[in-house]
């Protein structure tokens, strides 16, 4: 069984033996944290000799997963780990942040070259399909040229010769 801490028999004996009930609610806030504190002591406890969450919800009346966010400093600190300072937090997410505008302006760069290039491109590809035609309209002239002097060229030969 374990052993009620001095502070909370304390606080206990405090609140209950107060004569007003403003009073001894004024003084309950001493003793819910002492409660508190006790609980945290017991759910270490339970979860170093290897009881799981799944225990210690059930044994709070309340799932595994409600058990674990009340007390998941104290299975940080069973684990070995630290919960992380609001100040340590931030310094993370401005360095995630930083990261994140850099990589942004990365992509912007990337697009924009990208964009600049596909503009180049199409200029050329607007430049071949011009030249194409042309080289094309040359060949057509030229098929339309030798077509006509063959032509002549059988007209004559069947032309009785004098």
């Amino acid at each position: 069984m374990a052993e009620v801490p001095e502070p909370l028999l304390d606080s206990w004996k405090a609140t209950t033996g107060e004569p007003e009930a403003l009073s001894a609610l004024a003084s309950s806030k001493r003793l819910f944290k002492e409660i508190s504190s006790w609980q945290s002591r017991l759910v270490a406890d339970a979860l170093n000799v290897g009881a799981s969450w799944e225990d210690v919800g059930e044994a709070l009346g309340t799932t595994r997963q409600a058990a674990w966010a009340r007390f998941r400093s104290v299975a940080e600190e069973v684990d070995g780990k630290s919960i992380p300072s609001h100040q340590e937090v931030r310094v993370v997410q401005q360095r995630v942040n930083e990261e994140l505008r850099s990589l942004q302006t990365k992509l912007r760069n990337f697009d924009q070259k990208w964009r600049e290039r596909q503009t180049e491109l199409t200029r050329q590809t607007q430049v071949l399909e011009r030249d194409r035609r042309e080289e094309r309209k040359q060949l057509q002239q030229e098929i339309r040229s030798a077509t006509a002097e063959l032509r002549d060229q059988v007209r004559r030969l069947r032309e009785p010769t004098p």
